[in-house]
């Protein structure tokens, strides 16, 4: 088997491209966590600091090993680490560093997003209403970390090359992205958006103000990341 032409190339992948992926995926993990402790400690500081009369609601929800809720007022803010391990793709403006130049595999990265949706969506089961990708957090084999995101986010934690994962980075990622959803307010939709309902649409409702809640779900700076084989 050894003598199979073929065979070298599996090993040369088991050895680098592999182990590389499994780095990658690892760090995400323990950054992952480390996010979900942020979060609880978020939860409980907000609670101790808050006035008396404060009816924000205020809880951390853990949704099993890859998933946690925080809710932050009318905000619940999801965060999820995925199984998977992504390839920054060819036209990603980070391709052009001379960090990935240096060494493409440092591109392949495991991925923490963030979404945003309004809390009463998710407790009255609301399946039509839409969250909003607000970050993503990209970590490689080194533990070096970029994110993506909106606003602020977007630009805050490029540093690809120089910027590795920390408590109190994951920390700092964690509070910026939060304060966002907090400074994003649901708009009304357009009165002629929604002059007409069917019944199934009536019936949906359910209590609600007339139409889903909208806030759209995911965006792309650049092209999706390409998930690796």
């Amino acid at each position: 088997m050894k003598d199979h032409p073929f065979f070298s190339q599996i090993l040369t992948a088991v050895n680098g491209k592999c182990s590389l992926r499994v780095h990658a995926l690892n760090n995400a993990l323990v950054a992952f966590e480390e996010m979900r402790k942020g979060g609880k400690q978020l939860v409980e500081l907000l609670q101790t600091e808050r006035n008396t009369d404060s009816l924000a609601l205020l809880e951390h929800r853990d949704l099993g090993k890859y998933q946690f809720q925080l809710n932050i007022g009318e905000d619940a803010i999801i965060f999820n680490v995925h199984q998977d391990v992504f390839e920054i793709e060819q036209g990603h403006p980070q391709r052009k560093t001379s960090y990935l130049k240096e060494d493409v595999q440092r591109g392949f990265c495991g991925l923490i997003s963030i979404y945003n949706f309004l809390s009463s969506s998710l407790n009255m089961n609301r399946s039509d209403d839409m969250g909003m990708l607000v970050a993503r957090v990209l970590i490689n084999s080194d533990n070096h970390v970029f994110v993506e995101g909106k606003k602020r986010l977007g630009f805050l934690y490029s540093d690809f090359e120089k910027q590795t994962v920390s408590p109190s980075l994951i920390q700092d990622i964690l509070i910026n992205s939060v304060a966002h959803c907090i400074e994003t307010d649901l708009e009304i939709p357009t009165f002629e958006a929604f002059a007409t309902l069917n019944v199934m649409q009536i019936q949906a409702i359910n209590g609600t103000v007339g139409a889903s809640s909208m806030r759209p779900l995911g965006f792309h700076l650049h092209k999706p990341l390409n998930k690796t084989e």
